[in-house]
């Protein structure tokens, strides 16, 4: 289990640790000159019934509240420390503020300093940290009386902390540390020490260091300051790291050490606010704050996504776009102090670790984070599927809940939803979607029975979905041989339109001049200009062609043969599945000339098949999927 101290300073939280344990957690020169505590101290100590108890002493000087979110962060509860000399003072007040924005809820209030005071004195300060505590998660704590000098209460102290019992954890959820430090032992190499908040390591185990990206391993494990085999959620745990990424850059304060896969890294946070109930003046749309999470502290702006101003006592969606990325999940919780970090604002958990770019504050966004903000998976899932009607990418799904795989699949047994190509849809939207392309192929046959169908643009523009997501209905619409798919035209299996008698003769005549496979034809004015044809006759007749699905157009002068288009479209595929769609890439691999090569690779992106990402293109779909081959 690990305790938390909190409270003003001078106010002897190191000195009472050092006489629950024995150990002085001040083990910076400047600490032991200054008799000040500036960062944070571990102390353990092995107390009756077997529990292995940690101490995380925190500095209560106001210049490092930041230090001390550090260390509060995922403890299994408080030790707040009150001078009976002193009393409540404001850096007490602002720690419990932090404390019950976090929603630490265990623990033991101890006036310190007892044998300095009278009876009556006592009284009014217990008197006092009783209305501190109002009002929190923490109004039942007791209180003890202590002196480290006379060693009054110290016993007591130690029962009732040996009473507390620990947290409760998710065991469904990957492992994940808060990196609060990082230092280099020689011989040892990098060491990394935080709390573990989820999830378990075992040694030699591969990890990640978020967001960085950098890939280590688990060297070596000491929990609660024991050389061991195994860490789990709730325990402090050092990982000596290992692997080509550990050098001392690899991580810092504020980061993550991670299993394989976990947690998104992100600028943009959708959360959940709740003022602090010390807050005096409103928060203000886009203000400037300093958010605390884990172990980090990132300055940025806080958007509130319904209302303009945030007052005390009421609750509000908000998105924090940081000036960094960092790494996080649905849950974690998080305090903001103001601009100049001087005044703790504002607490809350994160709901999104990927917050919306674009329509953060639209209705059926809003509706979107009302359902992530379901207290179980399965719950959210749900919600989320009702909303649109889907997609939800499930990968990211699970990651955002940082799930085990076994939890990611209990979820999604556990909700009804049609699943294709990793994402879930609502089954009735996707009766309405598939219903309404037949509808539409239907009325194109009808009104225009000379054309060959219509392509997946076209008949998403219909469903009202993104082309990516319209081609997963149109396929089972193929599969069930509802729809005929035709080099990405899409028709009932019984529409074949009839070219006219004059169009049918030009065909024969046109159809050897545009090439082959392998040589594609050229561009429609080199056509016409070799066979003597008028250029506007010409396309013309290959606008109507196209619709019959004789001919593809690339560009606007430029059509080529379905077969020409299957060709090139899988060179495209080969050359991204070789590694990369460049330019270049695609030359090398399709042998065609460079301004074939753009043309096509522009009529990809258009078709959806591809999205350029400056100067490379990454696959959406595959040829297969696109065109029907």
């Amino acid at each position: 289990m690990i305790i938390a101290t909190a409270g003003h300073v001078d106010h002897g939280k190191t000195s009472l640790v050092r006489a629950l344990t024995g150990i002085d957690t001040d083990r910076l020169p400047e600490e032991k000159r200054r008799g000040l505590t500036i960062d944070l101290g571990f102390a353990y100590a092995d107390w009756p019934g077997g529990a292995r108890i940690g101490f995380v002493d925190v500095p209560g000087h106001h210049r490092f509240v930041a230090t001390m979110v550090a260390g509060v962060t995922g403890v299994d509860a408080a030790l707040i420390v009150i001078a009976a000399d002193d009393g409540v003072m404001p850096q007490t007040r602002e720690h419990v503020a932090i404390l019950d924005l976090l929603s630490v809820d265990r623990g033991v209030i101890a006036i310190t300093k007892a044998d300095k005071v009278d009876a009556e004195r006592l009284a009014v300060v217990s008197a006092d940290a009783r209305r501190l505590v109002e009002r929190t998660a923490m109004t039942a704590l007791p209180i003890v009386e202590t002196s480290v000098e006379t060693g009054i209460g110290i016993e007591v102290l130690r029962g009732q902390l040996s009473a507390l019992s620990s947290r409760a954890r998710d065991g469904e959820q990957r492992f994940r540390l808060a990196v609060d430090r990082s230092f280099v032992i020689e011989g040892a190499g990098v060491i990394l020490a935080g709390p573990v908040l989820s999830g378990s390591v075992a040694r030699g185990e591969d990890l990640v260091v978020m967001p960085g990206g950098a890939r280590v391993s688990a060297r070596g494990l000491r929990v609660q300051d024991t050389e061991d085999e195994r860490a789990s959620a709730g325990d402090r745990c050092a990982v000596q790291i290992g692997g080509r990424d550990a050098g001392r850059a690899a991580a810092r304060r504020g980061d993550w050490l991670c299993a394989p896969d976990t947690g998104i890294a992100s600028r943009r946070l959708d959360v959940r606010l709740h003022p602090a109930r010390t807050l005096e003046s409103e928060i203000k749309h886009e203000q400037p704050v300093h958010l605390h999470i884990g172990a980090a502290d990132v300055p940025g702006r806080l958007a509130l996504l319904d209302r303009r101003r945030l007052a005390a006592g009421e609750q509000a969606w908000g998105q924090l776009v940081l000036d960094r990325e960092i790494c996080s999940v649905r849950g974690d919780r998080f305090i903001l102090r103001d601009q100049s970090a001087r005044e703790t604002i504002a607490g809350g958990w994160v709901v999104d670790p990927r917050g919306a770019e674009r329509g953060r504050a639209r209705p059926e966004r809003l509706r979107a984070l009302a359902a992530l903000a379901e207290p179980t998976p399965e719950a959210a899932l749900a919600g989320l599927l009702a909303v649109e009607g889907g997609p939800v990418d499930l990968e990211t799904f699970a990651r955002r809940w940082n799930l085990s795989a076994q939890a990611a699949h209990q979820a999604c047994a556990g909700v009804e939803m049609i699943q294709a190509d990793g994402r879930a849809f609502d089954p009735g939207f996707w009766r309405d979607w598939r219903a309404a392309a037949l509808k539409a192929v239907a009325t194109a046959h009808r009104e225009h029975p000379e054309r060959l169908g219509l392509d997946a643009p076209g008949l998403a523009a219909t469903m009202g979905r993104r082309v990516v997501d319209a081609r997963l209905v149109l396929a089972t619409l193929v599969e069930d041989d509802e729809l005929a798919l035709d080099f990405g035209t899409y028709r009932r299996p019984d529409h074949a339109p009839v070219l006219a008698p004059n169009d049918q003769a030009a065909w024969e005549r046109l159809r050897p001049l545009l090439g082959d496979a392998e040589h594609p034809a050229e561009v429609a004015h080199q056509i016409a200009r070799s066979q003597g044809w008028e250029l506007s006759d010409l396309l013309s007749l290959l606008g109507r062609l196209e619709r019959h699905g004789r001919v593809i157009r690339i560009s606007r002068n430029r059509y080529l043969l379905p077969e020409s288009v299957t060709t090139l479209a899988r060179a495209a595929e080969t050359a991204i599945e070789e590694g990369a769609l460049t330019l270049a890439d695609f030359r090398a691999q399709s042998g065609v000339g460079r301004n074939l090569a753009v043309e096509f690779l522009e009529f990809l992106d258009r078709k959806r098949m591809t999205r350029r990402e400056g100067p490379r293109r990454i696959l959406l779909a595959r040829a297969n999927e696109v065109f029907g081959l």
